[in-house]
């Protein structure tokens, strides 16, 4: 979006740490830079930043069962991600 490429969704259920890294590993592969950290009541936030000073955050859920986050967990966050560039 903003003419940002959009990151696809993964498609499957995942746990928080592996929707960091697939998040990392996305943004790297576009030339963006990352930066990872804690969230209050959430398992993390993730911020994507581009060489042209834009940039876009999300937060990563808890699980609502278990270890692994849902598939709509991981596809809101990712679309989440997706529309929230600014710059």
């Amino acid at each position: 979006m903003n003419g940002h490429p959009e990151m696809p969704n993964p498609g499957v259920a995942m746990r928080p740490s592996e929707l960091i890294k697939a998040i990392e590993e996305w943004a790297t592969s576009q030339g963006y830079t990352t930066e990872s950290s804690s969230a209050a009541s959430e398992a993390g936030k993730v911020v994507v930043r581009d060489p042209a000073d834009g940039s876009t955050y999300t937060t990563i859920p808890n699980p609502r069962r278990g270890r692994r986050l849902c598939r709509d967990q991981v596809r809101y966050t990712v679309q989440h991600l997706n529309r929230n560039w600014r710059g």
